[in-house]
């Protein structure tokens, strides 16, 4: 998949410190960098989802994967190079920016020709406005932690009535732990893998402050506990870097 190249300087603009992180125009069109400088094993955790999906898909005739909170469409491009078996892809983000550019990287893509690639409108605190058919996977990509606390279960609850019965559900979130010692022990090695990733101070504490009111992060045992009370009959990790969690939950 051909992928955006813009460097990501946003946050070097101190005014975007004093405004809520939102997913406009600008933050699209440096996107790409931004997940690959801001969160650590961005690449290997999009395999571990490729692999999933196409161990779990493999056998199964004319599966459905849909991505809440799709962004430039990277999950669902991966997981179509990959799946042979002719699918239905459907991509689900409130940021029309992040749609077109969606809908532009899907189009580029030529394996992608034998699966129907749907991309959706959709914000995900409110009652969907699609009807969305029964679907094999679903992924959420650092997307339930920009979800407001309240409207999470229900969310969830909603994602689990769409799932086939042994349909399978991938979580990656930013995650806090129990005690305050080892959330900001995780909080500093996570700062020193942006400065590794060549963000500065300001850029940092800019974002960090953006971030500040829209990302509320739980920890990997809340998150786990949302999934069983949503119905999900298994949840586990299946991949830590410090705090960044990716869970498997099983219907």
């Amino acid at each position: 998949m051909e992928t955006m190249t813009n460097k990501d300087t946003l946050f070097l603009n101190e005014k975007m410190g004093e405004i809520p992180f939102n997913f406009d125009q600008s933050t699209t069109n440096v996107f790409d960098d931004m997940l690959n400088r801001s969160v650590p094993f961005y690449q290997e955790i999009q395999n571990i989802i490729t692999e999933t999906a196409v161990q779990h898909l493999s056998q199964k005739k004319q599966p459905t994967v849909i991505d809440f909170g799709c962004s430039l469409g990277t999950t669902l491009i991966n997981i179509g190079t990959e799946i042979q078996t002719p699918s239905t892809l459907i991509g689900l983000d409130y940021s029309p920016s992040m749609l077109d550019e969606a809908k532009t990287n899907s189009t580029r893509n030529k394996s992608l020709i034998k699966h129907t690639v749907k991309w959706m409108e959709q914000d995900l605190n409110k009652d969907f406005s699609h009807p969305l058919p029964e679907s094999n996977l679903i992924t959420m990509i650092l997307t339930l932690q920009f979800i407001k606390k309240e409207n999470r279960l229900g969310l969830l609850k909603k994602l689990h009535k769409t799932l086939a019965s042994d349909g399978i559900f991938i979580l990656v979130e930013k995650t806090i732990e129990k005690d305050k010692w080892t959330t900001d022990y995780f909080e500093k090695e996570y700062y020193k893998f942006k400065t590794k990733s060549g963000y500065s101070e300001k850029e940092i504490k800019n974002k960090k402050k953006a971030l500040k009111t829209v990302l509320t992060p739980l920890t990997k045992d809340e998150n786990i506990n949302l999934l069983k009370c949503a119905g999900f009959s298994l949840a586990a990790p299946i991949f830590q870097w410090y705090n960044f969690t990716v869970i498997l939950g099983k219907k």
